[in-house]
């Protein structure tokens, strides 16, 4: 059930990115940075997806997941996409 104060428009990009393996808190972090379509993932770094408030150990690793099913040329994420993003960030 939505608040009477969330409209349609604020629902739409959090049903474009259901069933896509992606938990709700990953979801809302997504939807909260501005990504209005799951697809955007595919053509962002790992590690730009990792410095998005809200975005942890975890999402990153339902990220990657997804990223494997839906990518068909994106190059394939790290089985570890967390330990790619402390990597880059200690360079």
């Amino acid at each position: 059930m939505t608040s009477d104060s969330e409209s349609l428009d604020d629902r739409i990009p959090l049903a474009r990115f259901e069933h896509r393996g992606l938990s709700d808190r990953t979801i809302g972090a997504l939807v909260r940075a501005g990504l209005d379509a799951p697809e955007r993932l595919l053509s962002m770094s790992m590690v730009s997806i990792g410095r998005l408030k809200g975005i942890g150990d975890v999402s990153l690793s339902e990220i990657a997941e997804y990223r494997r099913q839906y990518s068909t040329d994106a190059p394939s994420p790290s089985a570890n996409a967390a330990e790619d993003l402390n990597a880059s960030n200690d360079e």
